[in-house]
């Protein structure tokens, strides 16, 4: 028999051959191996639940409800134009800065820090802000 008569032979072809030989096991490269890669599959199956179980949380979080409260325009500014970009930042302002424009804040202190949401144009420059329910 030719080496590829061998690798024809199946699992009991070569099994009844080797009785016959006398031949207590066949060498390794005459044995058909299968080996079972579970690994690659494990760990593909936790990245799938990985990604699922992301994706019900983020879901599922609790959102943010928008806030619909105007901003003040600021005074002595150009308002934005119809089809500006415009971005909301939050900071923090002095109640003392805040004062100096014109706006009226109860019982502040002037070193007192307010945080505000500030409406800022493409350019930059503030337009409008928008101070918390506690400091009205």
């Amino acid at each position: 028999m030719s080496g590829s008569d061998f690798e024809k032979l199946s699992e009991l072809e070569l099994d009844d051959l080797l009785r016959e030989w006398r031949i207590p096991e066949a060498p390794a490269r005459m044995r058909l191996t299968r080996r079972r890669r579970v690994g690659p599959w494990i760990g593909a199956a936790a990245a799938v639940i990985l990604a699922v179980a992301l994706l019900i949380a983020r879901r599922t979080s609790p959102s943010q409800q928008p806030d619909n409260r105007p901003f003040i325009p600021i005074p002595y500014t150009v308002p934005l134009s119809k089809y500006e970009n415009a971005s909301i930042v939050r900071m923090n302002v002095s109640a003392a800065e805040l004062l100096a424009v014109g706006y009226k804040i109860p019982a502040a202190q002037p070193s007192a820090v307010v945080t505000a949401e500030v409406l800022v144009g493409e350019d930059g420059r503030p337009h409008g802000i928008r101070l918390p329910d506690s400091v009205r």
